[in-house]
């Protein structure tokens, strides 16, 4: 059978179809020159992280649109927040006593570090707190962790930008200066390795 002459002419000569960009967003022509593109995420995401994170919270902090979407995020991601229900006699009592205590800047409660956690993954694309001995819980500013700090692991692991990974890509620790860049009067912006199963890190 006889193929019409526009299939003919898709097929050319070597009798296949050729590639065709059938989707509009991957054409080409003068509508797309200077779009922007992004060949890896996660280089785009680690160039770009901090820039955002920052501009971010600069844009929360001088526009009451996107300071009332902030809050209405928190809002739904949070709710009342995250409640104990033990059948075990005691274990609810013992865990609301520790809500009270847990926030070791003694700013707000267990609650409270919920929302402000949630609020600073809406607007800086991440949160971070630190475990303490005592069980408490210290939120700390996303730019404590060294993003500057790149390298390869003697042990055949890698550290990105302050995360620590093992050879075989398990977060195992964190890089953290001991004060948040910008604070008056800072004692050290040394930077500490703290285990991963003593760090929280909420992210999207």
């Amino acid at each position: 059978m006889k193929l019409p002459a526009f299939a003919q002419k898709m097929l050319g000569r070597s009798g296949k179809a050729p590639a065709l960009r059938s989707f509009d967003g991957a054409g080409a022509g003068r509508r797309w020159s200077g779009f922007a593109d992004m060949p890896s995420a996660i280089a785009s995401m680690l160039a770009s992280g901090g820039t955002l994170g920052r501009r971010g919270r600069g844009l929360v902090a001088n526009n009451g649109h996107a300071a009332s979407g902030a809050e209405a995020w928190t809002s739904a991601l949070v709710g009342t927040g995250l409640k104990v229900q033990a059948q075990r006699p005691g274990v609810a009592q013992s865990f609301e006593a520790w809500t009270d205590e847990a926030d070791a800047d003694g700013l707000t409660d267990f609650y409270g570090l919920q929302a402000t956690m949630a609020r600073s993954m809406v607007v800086s694309g991440e949160a971070f707190a630190l475990i303490l001995p005592n069980g408490q819980i210290r939120q700390i500013d996303p730019e404590q962790v060294d993003r500057n700090l790149t390298q390869a692991t003697a042990a055949g692991g890698r550290i990105v930008q302050g995360v620590e990974f093992d050879a075989a890509g398990r977060k195992i620790a964190f890089h953290i200066r001991r004060d948040q860049p910008g604070m008056p009067l800072a004692v050290s912006y040394e930077v500490v390795r703290v285990p991963a199963d003593r760090c929280i890190h909420m992210f999207r």
